[in-house]
């Protein structure tokens, strides 16, 4: 039957779409080790670590064991303003805890990859990530019009790596600014059942894991071999 294949088929999807996240962990990593420390008095005393990376246009928050915020080079050419909010909204995503909730959404796409629902909740999970940002960094007193005319200019002047937690994706930057500006539901909650769901959903594939894996069949003891060994094929004669 061709549902004998299904679980192997599944396997290796699985083993493809989980290049992508191997490729991203190696990323991560190079990233790391290319870039250099320095001091931002506007990080105040949040504990991240920044750090100066010339591959990248836009700032990048990464890590979830060792938090980081990668920064560009032309970092030091950004009016004061612009570096605060940089990194006030960088920094949010760090203590919301959002690179644990992208890497959950990451694992649950890695597991039903064939499914376009998972990875449309996963994308709409960064997005609310991105909205919960903004709406901290306005609740914590920056005001609403400057905040927008940061992100414009950071979108008109950069290219955000497609898969990082980036300052400002050009893609969804209108719907971010006219978030600011109307009355909608908080993100925070939507990002938590978004979060929810890709659990479940992750849970359920791991199960799914459990139940396409051979189980072993259970040994005969030595004793039953030796009766049936012994007993008489005819017992009749």
């Amino acid at each position: 039957s061709w549902t004998q294949w299904l679980p192997w088929i599944w396997g290796a999807g699985v083993a493809i779409a989980s290049l992508r996240l191997i490729a991203a962990l190696t990323v991560l990593h190079e990233w790391r080790k290319s870039s250099r420390r320095i001091e931002a008095r506007d990080a105040g005393d949040a504990l991240v670590d920044i750090r100066l990376l010339e591959s990248i246009t836009s700032p990048v928050a990464a890590g979830i064991l060792k938090p980081v915020v990668f920064v560009p080079a032309i970092w030091q050419e950004w009016p004061q303003e612009t570096r605060e909010a940089v990194l006030a909204h960088e920094i949010k995503h760090h203590q919301r805890r959002d690179p644990l909730l992208r890497a959950v959404g990451a694992v649950a796409c890695t597991l039903h990859w064939f499914n376009p629902l998972v990875w449309w909740m996963a994308r709409r999970l960064g997005d609310q990530c991105e909205f919960a940002c903004d709406e901290e960094v306005l609740a914590d007193g920056m005001g609403a019009e400057r905040y927008a005319n940061v992100l414009c200019d950071l979108a008109a002047s950069t290219r955000s790596p497609a898969t990082a937690l980036a300052m400002a994706h050009e893609s969804g930057l209108e719907a971010r600014v006219k978030r600011m500006f109307s009355k909608v539901p908080k993100s925070s909650r939507v990002a938590l059942i978004a979060l929810v769901l890709l659990t479940i959903l992750t849970a359920l594939g791991l199960a799914v894991i459990r139940r396409a894996a051979p189980t072993a069949k259970p040994a005969i003891p030595i004793e039953e071999i030796k009766m049936r060994l012994d007993a008489d094929p005819f017992p009749g004669n």
